[in-house]
């Protein structure tokens, strides 16, 4: 069976149509969505600008506060580790096991204490200066 090659340029006339006209709708369509884009943000200009201009100061703050919550951190590592050496070293009993709770919850409380400060050293400026 023969197929004349007519047939072949008329499928391949028709396919490069298609394809041209896919284009042309998705171009239209890309082109709406980019002047919406542009109307909302020309409608919304005077914000965005008082939000970019307010935005280092909202920076520096945030990195205050995580610098302050950093140094209540360690202070309060430190507090917890001097109450922990307190209790192991005057608080067994005779049979030595009164203050193993007590241990667990403190080991508990300094791992804590580590995550917070590591996650505060990983997010904040002030950790990586110093």
């Amino acid at each position: 069976m023969y197929i004349p090659v007519e047939v072949f340029y008329f499928i391949f006339g028709a396919l490069i149509a298609a394809l041209a006209v896919f284009l042309i709708i998705v171009c239209i369509r890309l082109i709406r969505l980019i002047s919406g884009i542009n109307k909302i943000i020309g409608d919304n200009s005077a914000n965005i600008s008082e939000t970019i201009k307010a935005l280092p100061e909202a920076v520096n703050s945030i990195n205050a506060v995580a610098v302050s919550v950093k140094e209540n951190v360690d202070a309060i590592g430190g507090t917890v580790s001097s109450i922990g050496s307190a209790i192991t070293g005057s608080g067994e009993s005779d049979d030595g096991d009164s203050s193993s709770g007590l241990m667990k919850i403190i080991g508990i409380l300094m791992t804590v204490i580590n995550v917070v400060k590591g996650f505060i050293d990983a997010f904040s400026k002030g950790g990586k200066d110093e």
